[in-house]
């Protein structure tokens, strides 16, 4: 088993102290809610190239990845013992959200998450956002799987506007 902070996490885990982290986290969730809820809905099925995820998946990726984050401070808050299994974000992706979901949708959805998610991790104690627990082979506290939670969805916005949104060649959104 290897730590948090040598895994692929440590990428994504940004910088909040534990008393911080709530107010981090409801920062990020309205900027994120804000960028989500202004993607042009005519977007939704376009893919930057070849085998890539759809906005559509994307958003669906930032939704799944969201809730299990969550799910997982939970548990080990709670004092979950049990190894928490991992998951394939391909295999997650693939066929959803169905085409009949659009971008406005997910961008509300993502918000309900959001607000959900906040009052779970208002609830924690600092001594329950630093147990220790395991998921998928690495061990983590429940603060530092919040932190990567941010970083993931940064991460993920990033490639948003760089590949999906911004202007290519020559100049207009593709």
């Amino acid at each position: 088993m290897i730590e948090a902070s040598e895994s692929y996490m440590r990428h994504y885990m940004v910088e909040a102290p534990s008393e911080s982290l709530p107010e981090k986290l409801r920062r990020h969730f309205e900027e994120t809610g804000k960028t989500l809820g202004e993607l042009p809905p005519e977007k939704a099925d376009y893919a930057y190239a070849e085998g890539k995820w759809t906005v559509r998946q994307l958003l669906g990726h930032i939704l799944i990845a969201h809730r299990i984050f969550v799910t997982r401070a939970i548990c080990v808050s709670r004092g979950e013992q049990k190894p928490l299994p991992g998951f394939d974000e391909n295999g997650y992706a693939s066929n959803w959200p169905p085409e009949t979901v659009g971008l406005p949708e997910l961008a509300r959805a993502y918000a309900g998450e959001a607000q959900v998610s906040l009052r779970w991790v208002c609830w924690m104690t600092p001594e329950e956002l630093h147990r220790v627990g395991e998921a998928n082979g690495i061990r983590f506290r429940p603060e530092q799987i919040l932190r990567a939670l941010i970083g993931h969805e940064r991460h993920h916005l990033g490639v948003l506007q760089e590949r999906y949104v911004t202007p290519v060649g020559n100049g207009k959104n593709t």
